[in-house]
């Protein structure tokens, strides 16, 4: 984490003291005493578990956000275009694994752009009481360039044609990272 820079992500693994995993995750750094971790949502509350029981006598808080944070993610070769419509921030400075705070239709949102799936693309991240907002705003101003939803079975075969590892599949509690 010291060498995480401000307003930077990284995708790592939580790994068991066996070497297995946890659970593979992004981390977040606002500043160095400000982080936001993002870990699959099928694991939340193991993830949680194991975060809790090995921060016992370190100077941290945790916080669990989930219930009240929403992300989308925008993903393809337009989606620096369908998202430029709705921010003021010029996107092409968001360079891979940075994130910057913005708003968008006035709801505070961090815009991401990791990449995650092996596409180009940004990650939306919000309160969860404006995710049919936003959910909204994207398919509108996406729908001239074609924008369509898709589920978690295309990011899943997006990230195994870039030969990255997935949580249940090539990482488990059974699995290392090597």
């Amino acid at each position: 984490l010291t060498k995480l820079g401000e307003n930077k992500a990284f995708y790592a693994c939580m790994c068991y003291e066996n070497g297995t995993v946890v659970d593979d995750l992004f981390i977040y750094c606002f500043n160095n005493e400000h982080y936001m971790l993002v870990v699959n949502a099928g694991n939340i509350k193991k993830d949680l578990e194991w975060i809790k029981k090995h921060a016992l006598g370190l100077d941290v808080d945790i916080i669990d956000r989930a219930d009240q944070t929403a992300k989308l993610d925008l993903q393809g070769p337009n989606s620096e275009k369908i998202l430029q419509k709705l921010t003021k921030v010029d996107l092409k400075n968001l360079k891979r694994f940075f994130f910057i705070e913005d708003k968008i239709d006035n709801i505070k949102t961090i815009i991401s752009r990791t990449g995650y799936t092996g596409e180009d693309g940004f990650e939306l991240y919000f309160d969860s009481k404006d995710a049919n907002k936003i959910w909204n705003k994207l398919l509108s101003a996406g729908k001239q360039l074609g924008l369509k939803p898709i589920g978690l079975g295309a990011r899943d075969t997006l990230r195994i044609e870039s030969c990255y590892s997935l949580y249940g599949h090539e990482l488990n509690n059974t699995i290392t990272p090597l």
